[in-house]
């Protein structure tokens, strides 16, 4: 799952790298803000097994949820003249939701904790 979650955001981040040099000409590097450093960060103390697991598939539930506000205002404030860039955002709220109920449901299956939700 976190290999499949970081391959797909990697694809991700470069098409919007894509859209803002050829639509702006903005070269943009984007950074780890200092929220996900800490998660990082939080994981690299964690024991390896069953409790590394848990702590990342709570960590990423809220990664990924904190992904979902800036799509969801992408979805409705998007450029008029590059509807594709509302098809990318839509897949990317698609995605991270799908990715969030997933880790939802390992951590009930795996963890016994059923009623996690992921915070800002």
């Amino acid at each position: 799952m976190a290999r499949m979650a970081n391959r797909t955001q990697r694809e991700e981040i470069a098409k919007a790298q894509r859209f803002l040099l050829e639509w702006y000409g903005v070269a943009h590097v984007p950074q780890i803000p200092p929220a996900g450093q800490r998660q990082i960060q939080a994981l690299m103390y964690e024991s390896p097994g069953a409790n590394f697991d848990r702590a990342f598939l709570a960590n990423f539930s809220n990664h990924h949820y904190l992904a979902l506000g800036p799509s969801q205002d992408c979805r409705v404030k998007f450029d008029l003249k590059h509807e594709e860039l509302k098809h990318y955002c839509e897949g990317i709220v698609q995605a991270q939701t799908r990715q969030i109920n997933d880790m939802r449901g390992q951590l009930c299956e795996r963890f016994r904790v059923c009623d996690y939700q992921p915070y800002k």
